[in-house]
């Protein structure tokens, strides 16, 4: 969540043209650790379903 703030507020910043590619290197980043994030949660949430259920 903060790496997304952080990003959007590189990419609005207007006096620092220089570094709004680090912006969009940090909100793409932020993108694809969401995606891991979620991937890692549904994948943890079946293996205790599937534990809970031999149990």
């Amino acid at each position: 969540m903060h790496l997304i703030l952080a990003a959007i507020a590189f990419i609005q910043l207007k006096d620092f043209q220089s570094i709004k590619y680090l912006g969009i290197i940090s909100l793409l980043l932020s993108v694809v650790l969401l995606i891991i994030g979620i991937w890692k949660y549904h994948r943890l949430n079946q293996q205790l379903k599937e534990y809970y259920r031999k149990a």
